[in-house]
């Protein structure tokens, strides 16, 4: 296999959006329903090959807390950050609102980084509030490369979002 990469990526959202879920489905291949709340960050880390472009890619994955609380210090867990996976839930409009202000924070403290816009619980369609049309303008809003719907739950289009995303980095760099 070709080149030999190691990228940080950060996964940020607000709380209960579903990026420890994400990580979890992307890297251990399990999910649970359970909610526990990331207490500052978390850090897995999952290689992956990459056959199409020959490439081996180790990902460090930050799972940063969502919450309120974690505001005033989360920045220090940016640093170093070669992209970003910016989450939302889809049931919750709220969660979308947030996006900007959680770019806006990782452009203050780590400049312009290939990114990828989520939209995740897609899986809970009775309850979806933000359409794939709203999340796409908000990708371009926010400059990311690219927009996907997701379900951490079922595992539809995780593997995309975060392989996807290591693309984008080798190809910008």
């Amino acid at each position: 296999m070709g080149s030999k990469y190691v990228f940080k990526i950060v996964v940020l959202g607000s709380e209960a959006v579903g990026k420890t879920s994400l990580i979890n489905r992307y890297a251990e291949k399990k999910f649970t329903s359970e909610y526990h709340p990331t207490l500052g960050t978390n850090i897995i880390i999952k290689e992956v090959n990459l056959p199409d472009i020959q490439s081996q890619v180790k990902l460090m994955l930050w799972d940063i807390a969502g919450q309120r609380k974690w505001t005033e210090v989360r920045h220090l867990y940016y640093k170093g950050a070669q992209g970003a996976l910016l989450a939302f839930d889809v049931t919750r409009p709220t969660t979308y609102n947030a996006i900007s202000e959680w770019n806006k924070d990782l452009a203050d403290f780590v400049g312009e980084v290939p990114k990828i816009l989520i939209a995740n619980k897609m899986d809970l369609v009775e309850d979806i509030k933000i359409n794939e049309t709203e999340g796409e303008n908000m990708a371009k809003q926010i400059n990311a490369f690219g927009f996907l719907m997701t379900s951490a739950k079922t595992g539809e289009r995780v593997n995309d979002a975060f392989e996807s995303l290591a693309k984008e980095i080798i190809r910008s760099s």
